[in-house]
């Protein structure tokens, strides 16, 4: 499957959720969940971004970067938390945030399936699990 391409001139104000691969070089602002994100270098993300591999070569700011793999270039500027299993930063590039390392596979990590998006909830009994309607602010995507 090709990767999804948001080029330089597009600029996104809304969630972007998919099950490949996407390249981002325009502005997004909302949060991108794949299954591989790469930021370019004249790109930028305010938001959280949540994928099995991150690389960041353009800007990131606001949210939390969750991924099993995330790589961090010189010409990257990273103002966001990032949670991830293996982190690489380059000499030169600009992190700002807290940075923690997670072991084996988070529970609370986004999901992308066939099925569309899911975030399983933590650990509790099904009588106080909320309900996506009692969460304000969630949205639901579902594919066909």
């Amino acid at each position: 499957m090709a990767p999804t391409i948001i080029s330089g001139d597009l600029r996104i104000t809304g969630d972007v959720v998919g099950s490949g691969d996407v390249q981002v070089d325009g502005i997004i602002e909302g949060d991108v969940h794949a299954r591989s994100i790469t930021v370019g270098e004249g790109a930028e993300i305010r938001g959280s971004l949540s994928a099995d591999s991150v690389r960041v070569y353009g800007t990131v700011s606001g949210g939390t970067i969750k991924a099993t793999t995330v790589t961090v270039a010189k010409t990257a500027r990273i103002l966001s938390n990032i949670l991830h299993q293996t982190l690489s930063i380059e000499s030169g590039a600009y992190v700002e945030g807290d940075i923690k390392r997670m072991e084996g596979v988070d529970p609370k990590m986004a999901v992308v399936s066939e099925k569309g998006f899911a975030m399983p909830f933590p650990s509790v009994s099904a009588a106080a699990a909320p309900t996506l309607q009692q969460i304000p602010g969630m949205q639901t995507v579902a594919r066909k």
